[in-house]
């Protein structure tokens, strides 16, 4: 795709510009060594440091001075002029979700701390934060202000950017009402659904369904554990443990949750060789009933069971089988880069066609193609569209569903509870994290220090809504586009 180019040309130019500046650092640290100014030489190397903590660590990898491109499938799409910065109310926008395309530019300050506009009515303050620097076309979610009041006026303002021009549009997609609906979740791993969909699944009548027990990357037990393997079978029980329990903090019953045991970072290579049995890349074991004990509901497959493509298709089966779900919620194929998170919609996808089932789907994104900070900005503040440039024949249907204050906090302690975003981080990002935070205002960790923390804590939690068709198509273009078709 042609903004994969763009995207590694832009990475390179990024890179040069880095080993540049350390060139630089270098050369004047010589200097000033070879000229005996011993402290200016290490003042100088701090301050150059800190700099870098401050303004170039972001992960963003692409030039933020592009338009997001999205091909949106509206009911309605109204003009706007937003020169008195006010927007007013309509009856129509009343239980919508609602993007406001504009065009914006940042300001010179907006180079150092995070452009934001705040949302402002009478009911509420919102505000959604964008990537420092930016310029060009961005999304704002005004779904949930104002939305039972009529003939109110919503104000616009602009901090560390402004409007490029003042003309902008209106879209508005309609809500599916998911109270009278029977939603499944598909988590690839724990923590999953809760990033993801908290708020939505602790408020309808929702089934859990994790499909890894998420073993890799054991390292913090291995100072407590005779062998990496061991180190790594106790990771994958505690987050095992983490799926079934956490779910009923938000009200699940035990019977609404189940982990299926599968391995991380596996599911390509099962879906390569649907017949081959595949093992755990770290744990040593090839049973997913290994990590299936916490179930409180059984699976026809629970006592024979080895780890293939064509188990886990039977499982998520044998699942929809007996929830049968109105609402399917599980990763976007495209926009979510995870290995993982992609082939579990797919294995998804195939069970429901074996079984014939026409569902709707709502998919969502925890992780994102070009940066690893979206959403931008504070927790607490809101969710849009996050940065895409590839404009595809996929139609895209946002929705937007709202968290109040006590959700987000709920959301918060059900991923405190999970142990793989309570890891210590490294001293590198945790000093970034508190002098981003003094200087520049950014999230001051008090939880724990996991990014995601801040990154799923918002105002809204946003999908994406296709049907069986449109998601068929999604993936069968990313097939053409990757060669595995």
């Amino acid at each position: 795709m042609q903004h994969h180019k763009q995207q590694t040309a832009f990475n390179k130019q990024k890179k040069q510009l880095n080993q540049y500046k350390l060139l630089v650092v270098l050369i004047l640290t010589g200097i000033l060594l070879v000229s005996s100014f011993y402290l200016s030489a290490v003042f100088f190397v701090a301050l150059f440091y800190l700099l870098h903590e401050l303004l170039w660590s972001d992960h963003i990898f692409y030039n933020v001075k592009q338009d997001y491109q999205y091909n949106l499938k509206s009911d309605f799409s109204q003009a706007i002029d937003l020169k008195n910065f006010e927007i007013n109310w309509q009856e129509q926008y009343k239980d919508k979700t609602l993007l406001l395309e504009l065009e914006l530019n940042s300001h010179f300050p907006g180079y150092i701390f995070d452009p934001s506009i705040t949302l402002e009515s009478s009911s509420a303050v919102q505000t959604q934060f964008f990537e420092r620097g930016l310029k060009g076309r961005r999304f704002v979610n005004l779904s949930h202000i104002n939305e039972t009041q009529s003939d109110k006026k919503i104000k616009l303002g602009f901090h560390y950017c402004g409007l490029s021009n003042t003309r902008a549009i209106l879209h508005g997609f309609s809500r599916p009402d998911l109270s009278n609906k029977k939603v499944l979740l598909i988590a690839p791993h724990a923590d999953d659904a809760e990033i993801a969909a908290f708020g939505v699944y602790s408020q309808n009548n929702s089934f859990i369904a994790t499909l890894t027990a998420g073993e890799v990357e054991a390292d913090y037990y291995e100072s407590i554990s005779r062998s990496k393997q061991e180190a790594s079978r106790l990771k994958g029980r505690l987050r095992a443990w983490d799926s079934v329990s956490v779910p009923l903090w938000a009200g699940l019953k035990s019977d609404k949750v189940m982990q299926l045991g599968y391995f991380c970072l596996t599911l390509k290579t099962m879906y390569q060789s649907p017949d081959k049995k595949v093992s755990s890349l770290t744990a040593g074991i090839d049973e997913p009933a290994y990590f299936r004990s916490y179930n409180q509901i059984s699976l026809k497959t629970d006592k024979s069971v080895v780890a293939s493509w064509n188990n886990l298709v039977q499982d998520l089966q044998e699942i929809l089988e007996r929830e049968k779900p109105d609402v399917i919620m599980t990763a976007h194929p495209d926009m979510d880069p995870h290995s993982d998170h992609r082939y579990a919609t797919i294995a998804c996808l195939q069970a429901c066609e074996k079984n014939q089932l026409t569902a709707k789907f709502l998919l969502y994104a925890n992780h994102y193609n070009h940066t690893d900070m979206f959403p931008f900005g504070l927790s607490g503040s809101l969710h849009s569209l996050a940065p895409e440039f590839n404009q595809t024949n996929a139609t895209i249907f946002p929705v937007s569903y709202q968290l109040d204050k006590n959700m987000q906090n709920n959301k918060l302690m059900s991923l405190t509870m999970m142990h793989d975003l309570q890891t210590p981080i490294g001293w590198k990002k945790r000093f970034r994290q508190i002098v981003q935070a003094k200087l520049i205002g950014r999230e001051k960790f008090v939880m724990g220090n996991d990014d995601f923390l801040r990154k799923a804590i918002r105002q809204n939690e946003l999908f994406f809504q296709v049907t069986t068709e449109q998601l068929t198509a999604i993936i069968d273009e990313q097939e053409i586009i990757s060669g595995e078709k």
